[in-house]
């Protein structure tokens, strides 16, 4: 039997819990964008969102919009190639502009967003690995309308793992990536075994010891679990 996703949330733990049951259930990718534009209206508070994406030849594609007039809004962006959510692509930064400053950043596509009646738009990069992928415009018709940019990114990482997880990856290759975690973590335990023995630590000792090195270093904990280990053992 096909999974639901919850309907109506309006609280910012019931938007992610919704966002996260559409990832892990057999919901179609374009449901749980949806639900998510709308849950963003609720929580941000927002009256328009939509994201758009590139696709595998770096064209632009409306991926999903929470009304006709925001699906509009970003059509117009990408016959213009210009625009907020085109900017923030670009940029790959969350980016913002309000009244005046719509028009005078881009032009046609600012003007048509102000005679929506939208006066404030805030953008936030769909970044994978640290590349940006697309982008989430997040419309409202008041200037001063207090959207929060940490919510807001949110809600654009979130609309990537579901573009990038939702769905599609068949229970192969999530086994797999399990089995590659265990590997991992395997190697950190090692790490652990090494820092008890060469520097006389305590088993959780030995793992702060491991995280104060990779906070210093750079690099994630697994690379440097590896370092310790290949040091340790000459491989």
């Amino acid at each position: 039997m096909k999974d639901e996703m919850p309907m109506g949330a309006k609280t910012t733990e019931d938007a992610l819990a919704t966002a996260l049951h559409g990832m892990v259930s057999s919901s179609p990718v374009a449901d749980v964008l949806a639900q998510l534009m709308k849950d963003a209206l609720s929580v941000l508070p927002a009256d328009a969102a939509a994201v758009l994406v590139l696709d595998g030849e770096g064209r632009l594609e409306l991926l999903s919009a929470s009304s006709h007039r925001a699906e509009e809004l970003e059509l117009l962006q990408i016959q213009r190639a210009d625009g907020p959510c085109v900017q923030v692509i670009n940029d790959n930064h969350m980016l913002g502009a309000t009244g005046a400053e719509l028009v005078d950043r881009w032009g046609e596509v600012g003007a048509a967003i102000r005679d929506a009646g939208f006066q404030q738009v805030r953008a936030f990069p769909l970044r994978w690995h640290g590349q940006a992928i697309g982008g989430l415009n997040v419309l409202t018709r008041e200037a001063d309308s207090d959207v929060d940019t940490v919510l807001g990114q949110v809600f654009a990482d979130l609309a990537t793992l579901v573009v990038i997880h939702a769905g599609d990856v068949s229970v192969e290759r999530v086994l797999a990536r399990v089995h590659e975690a265990v590997t991992a973590r395997a190697v950190i335990e090692q790490a652990k075994g090494v820092f008890v023995v060469q520097l006389d630590l305590e088993p959780e000792a030995a793992y702060d010891a491991l995280l104060q090195r990779a906070l210093g270093s750079g690099l994630g904990l697994s690379a440097v679990a590896t370092q310790v280990v290949s040091e340790a053992y000459g491989r």
